[in-house]
């Protein structure tokens, strides 16, 4: 989670129920009370992480993780209202740079995440899961193409 003043939302903030798997091992009673919090909207939050991934000046292995998750869960990158978001937060950036290819990264940025996908996500995940870097670079090319 993440808590940020840096910029406005676009959209107005909804409040969305926390969910969570940890229970009681004698009771299943939550552990954690249910409560609602005020959040980003889906397509805002999606909007953000892919911003942070193509323009974040030192890399960060997580955007991609999570942007290849949120594409397995069938998210639209290319729906007219998710894209009219995402470039206004690219605009706020002042970011004109070409994005189509490997999220617009250089070979030395592609390979600073490489190396973090030991270093920094694989102690982080779940144990046995890996993680393959250039099928999101893979599945994101086709997907720019079509934004």
């Amino acid at each position: 989670m993440e808590v940020s003043l840096r910029q406005t939302p676009i959209e107005k903030p909804v409040h969305n129920a926390i969910t969570h798997f940890y229970k009681d091992p004698f009771t299943e009673e939550d552990l954690i009370p249910k409560n609602k919090i005020l959040s980003l909207t889906y397509n805002e939050a999606v909007a953000e992480k892919l911003k942070a991934a193509i323009t974040r000046k030192e890399v960060a292995i997580r955007d991609y993780y999570d942007l290849w998750f949120i594409a397995e869960a069938r998210f639209d990158f290319t729906d007219k209202h998710f894209l009219s978001i995402f470039k206004k937060k690219l605009e706020e950036e002042k970011y004109r740079a070409n994005y189509s290819n490997n999220f617009g990264l250089d070979q030395k940025n592609i390979g600073l995440l490489h190396k973090q996908i030991e270093t920094e996500l694989i102690p982080v995940i779940r144990v046995g899961e890996s993680f393959d870097l250039d099928k999101v670079f893979d599945r994101f090319n086709v997907i720019s193409q079509k934004m």
